[in-house]
């Protein structure tokens, strides 16, 4: 005996959609609580902007680096440095950034998995990403001293500091 089934398939696909989008409110819910890709770019840029936030409200060390990076071009805006030597110090900085974002996402991550328990590996990994953060700052700190201990040795050998 053969049965027609797909008018009963698409009236239960019709409800079912239906049903996850019968209000703007919970299709709003269901936006902010999805995983996957993101549907559009407008949703692509929103969950940047947010990991941005959630970086800066929750990540003390983040701001510490937002303050140094700000000294960092106030000092380079007063010193006059050449084009070039902003470029590395805009770069050098945000490879601290990019560091830090990726430690903060890769320790999100491995508490998950970890379930919130301490294991031996999860703490390696912690430890090797914020390794990585370190080494970001001592070059980027490398390249400041770079820029500016020329221009600061000359300021101090003609007097004016």
């Amino acid at each position: 005996k053969v049965v027609d089934d797909s008018s009963k398939i698409s009236t239960e696909v019709v409800s079912d959609s239906a049903s996850l989008f019968d209000s703007n409110a919970a299709a709003r819910e269901n936006w902010l609580h999805k995983s996957g890709q993101a549907g559009s770019v407008f949703e692509s840029f929103y969950h940047a902007f947010n990991g941005l936030a959630l970086g800066f409200r929750q990540q003390r060390n983040l701001r510490i680096h937002t303050a140094l990076g700000l000294c960092v071009f106030a000092l380079a805006f007063y010193l006059k440095v050449e084009p070039w030597q902003w470029i590395a110090l805009s770069v050098a900085i945000g490879f601290v950034f990019f560091a830090e974002f990726v430690n903060t996402a890769i320790e999100h991550m491995v508490d998950i998995q970890a379930n919130y328990r301490y294991h031996l590996s999860a703490r390696y990994a912690k430890d090797t990403a914020a390794a990585a953060v370190l080494v970001a700052a001592i070059t980027a700190a490398i390249v400041g001293a770079m820029v500016f201990l020329p221009r600061l040795c000359s300021l101090v050998t003609t007097g004016i500091i």
